[in-house]
């Protein structure tokens, strides 16, 4: 099942790509997108086709800072509810907290995190958004992002001491200067933007309480739907990965564009876990097996992701108190 992202990761994309005198439509239908598929924030489009339509509109418009260009032209709205949602907390630290612990419902690929050191603290970003590991064009542009956050709660406070980049320096690093105003680091093992840890805690005092408890009740609706989706998502790819020997947690992880810890919370929050769910189907599917086909037990093993028939029916057995061979014996007696 391929990954989703919303299509407000695309806001001023068409204006962006026309003013740099490149054609949008031909960008997106080269990558399976259309302008009215974007034109709507909350669709749902193909993760993979958004990295690809930055990556494109990077190599026809020539210019190597496209992420950061669009990452400028858009703010913490672009982020739905979860930014209504940040916009009502009192300090940064807090709105960061909840864009972390929501930004799966924009952008299941993303990670964010505040890592303080004394008194330096890390704006850090890393993503592996489509199965793109830290595309340059779309890590820039979250750091853009994080910054205009930053800059809300900050305001004339704000004043980072460095950036980093995992990439190298682009050709056109004129616009990273400009916009980030500290000295660049490239070729580094993170992406990141360091500044006065003090900063997390100054209060906006713009928040609204009753807007924050509307918002925060929302995108917890959002995201328990979204989560027993997620129980569906990850009982389909047990099955599918069942027979190819790479039924793991971690497998599963990484199609869904999560960490293993992420999809770990999502699943504990549906009462269930990975291998209470990779057991049930096991079980399930080795009862239709035995009842409904001519199967040996050998091919069932195998099937269900056992590499030896020993370990399919000790299992078996420790779920049904019956081995393969007993289960088709009481079969055959009821069917009689």
């Amino acid at each position: 099942m391929q990954p989703l992202i919303r299509a407000a990761a695309l806001l001023h994309y068409v204006e962006l790509v026309t003013e740099l005198e490149a054609d949008p439509s031909q960008i997106l239908a080269e990558v399976g997108l259309n302008i009215e598929q974007i034109s709507d924030p909350d669709q749902l489009i193909s993760a993979s086709a958004f990295v690809r339509a930055l990556q494109l509109a990077a190599l026809r418009t020539q210019r190597d800072d496209f992420g950061l260009q669009l990452g400028i032209r858009q703010d913490i709205n672009m982020l739905g509810p979860v930014g209504l949602l940040a916009r009502q907390c009192d300090t940064a630290q807090e709105a960061f907290a909840v864009i972390s612990r929501y930004i799966n419902l924009h952008n299941p690929g993303a990670a964010i995190e505040i890592k303080i050191h004394g008194k330096r603290a890390l704006l850090c970003y890393d993503d592996i958004t489509g199965g793109h590991i830290r595309n340059p064009q779309l890590c820039d542009l979250a750091l853009a992002l994080g910054q205009q956050i930053m800059q809300l709660f900050a305001g004339r406070h704000w004043h980072p001491t460095a950036t980093f980049f995992v990439h190298k320096q682009p050709h056109n690093h004129k616009t990273h200067q400009r916009f980030f105003s500290t000295p660049l680091f490239f070729d580094q093992e993170l992406y990141a933007i360091e500044f006065d840890a003090s900063l997390l805690q100054l209060r906006s005092g713009s928040g609204d309480k009753k807007l924050k408890g509307f918002f925060q009740h929302y995108v917890e609706e959002l995201e328990s739907q979204h989560q027993q989706d997620t129980v569906q998502v990850v009982e389909h790819l047990i099955r599918s990965l069942l027979c190819s020997g790479y039924c793991r947690e971690k497998q599963v992880a990484f199609i869904l564009q999560v960490t293993t810890r992420t999809l770990q919370r999502r699943l504990k929050a549906r009462g269930t876990n990975f291998k209470q769910l990779t057991h049930q189907i096991r079980l399930n599917l080795a009862r239709q097996y035995l009842q409904e086909s001519d199967m040996s037990f050998t091919d069932i093993a195998y099937a269900l992701g056992y590499s030896e028939l020993s370990a399919f029916t000790r299992f078996f057995k420790q779920q049904t108190n019956l081995s393969p061979t007993q289960f088709k014996q009481s079969i055959g007696e009821t069917e009689r």
